[in-house]
């Protein structure tokens, strides 16, 4: 399966050029469902073979929140979460009699420890498809603290809006309303209506979005198909990022059928600069004083070191790269 997540991280790469240095993505958390059929989040830290795999390289699993049985998301056969909708229990006469709860409510868990209070970062959802959208969305987000939506950092939601039809929309938070509770960067993107590109977006169409939120410029932004969508707030309010979290919301319509291609947590990593010169990159400089591998040196990004792993650095150097 074409994952499309790959050419639009690609293409933010390219954008990034313009900055100082060249930030490449890191796969933290990554869903992309290429199991087997029927899987969902049942998986958990005893038994993390029940449910789909999380390729990241922090690889938390999901287990903490509600769904029920028959689950509201599962894997198909082709690589994509299937997020559909049970609006309840009928009768033998086709009556509705018991409305049963099967929307999904899901948290990464552990939470971070320790928690995550710098970097550039992209929470990223990728859609394959959105044949049936009645009523109702799907949601994923960052969060700090214990995950409650007023410790929300960023959100997207694909949904089919009263007002707007079906669309994308980002929250992310940026300060304190009249009332003391957090004030939102909200940005939509529309998937039909007037001005839509059809051509770009439509229900069969893949299509990608991310929220890029950035922990020590305390900015925020949403990125649909490559493209920013509608400016960059320029206040983020984090103090930490402990977790990420799924969910349909409680309009989501029994006859919804959306297939998710892949989602993820991504840190926007500086691979190009070395401090100390010592021929090792700073990311790679973890700074704990004992090798564990090329990605975690435990060197000082801040000291040209001569010997790395028991072997003079330039041989070091020599056989990595």
């Amino acid at each position: 399966m074409n994952k499309y997540l790959l050419s639009i991280l690609a293409a933010g790469v390219i954008a990034s050029v313009s900055q100082a240095q060249t930030l490449t993505p890191i796969a933290l958390e990554l869903w992309t469902f290429d199991e087997a059929e029927g899987l969902s989040f049942h998986g958990t830290q005893a038994n993390a073979s029940a449910g789909f795999a999380n390729t990241g390289s922090i690889g938390s699993k999901w287990n903490f929140g509600s769904f029920g049985t028959p689950s509201g998301a599962v894997t198909d056969a082709d690589g994509n979460l299937v997020f559909t909708g049970f609006p309840g229990q009928a009768d033998g006469d086709g009556n509705l009699i018991t409305p049963l709860n099967y929307q999904v409510s899901r948290k990464t868990a552990p939470p971070y420890s320790p928690a995550r209070i710098s970097g550039k970062y992209r929470l990223v959802i990728d859609i394959a498809s959105w044949e049936v959208l009645a009523a109702g969305g799907i949601q994923i987000e960052a969060s700090s603290g214990a995950g409650t939506q007023n410790d929300r950092i960023a959100m997207m939601k694909f949904e089919n809006h009263s007002t707007d039809g079906p669309r994308i929309q980002a929250t992310i938070r940026n300060g304190t309303n009249d009332n003391g509770g957090p004030a939102w960067f909200c940005r939509k993107f529309l998937l039909t209506g007037e001005g839509v590109d059809t051509a770009v977006v439509g229900p069969t169409i893949p299509l990608s979005a991310y929220v890029e939120f950035d922990l020590d410029a305390n900015t925020g932004a949403l990125y649909v198909n490559g493209a920013n969508v509608g400016g960059t707030a320029s206040d983020l309010v984090s103090l930490d990022l402990t977790m990420l979290k799924v969910s349909q919301d409680s309009n989501y319509a029994g006859t919804n059928n959306v297939k998710v291609d892949s989602m993820g947590l991504y840190l926007m990593a500086d691979l190009e600069s070395d401090t100390d010169g010592d021929g090792i990159n700073d990311y790679y400089e973890t700074g704990g004083g004992t090798w564990v591998s090329t990605s975690d040196t435990g060197t000082n990004p801040g000291v040209a070191e001569t010997v790395v792993a028991g072997v003079d650095i330039a041989f070091y150097n020599y056989i990595t790269a």
